[in-house]
């Protein structure tokens, strides 16, 4: 598991620890690896508010279903962000 910070451009600032996690049908065959990044953003006040996203091997993100979701823009804003430093932190 890896930690980061990821500041997006509005200056909200939020915490990302990854892991592996499989998806699997009913039958418990592994349908998909993925990295799963959950989200803790860093506010003032004592409730933290807890996103996950799931990313496939090749870098192609994964809605799950079934997960809570952030709105549409901010997931999108998170997503860019997450891919912005793994890139910087490729090269």
């Amino acid at each position: 598991m890896e930690n980061r910070e990821v500041v997006l451009t509005d200056g909200r600032s939020f915490n990302c620890a990854t892991s592996i996690v499989s998806i699997e049908y009913p039958m418990g065959y592994v349908r998909a690896t993925l990295v799963e990044y959950t989200l803790t953003e860093a506010t003032t006040s004592k409730e933290t508010i807890v996103y996950k996203l799931h990313k496939t091997k090749d870098g192609f993100w994964y809605d799950h279903p079934f997960m809570e979701k952030p709105g549409a823009f901010l997931m999108m804003t998170l997503k860019k962000a997450i891919d912005e430093a793994e890139n910087d932190q490729a090269v």
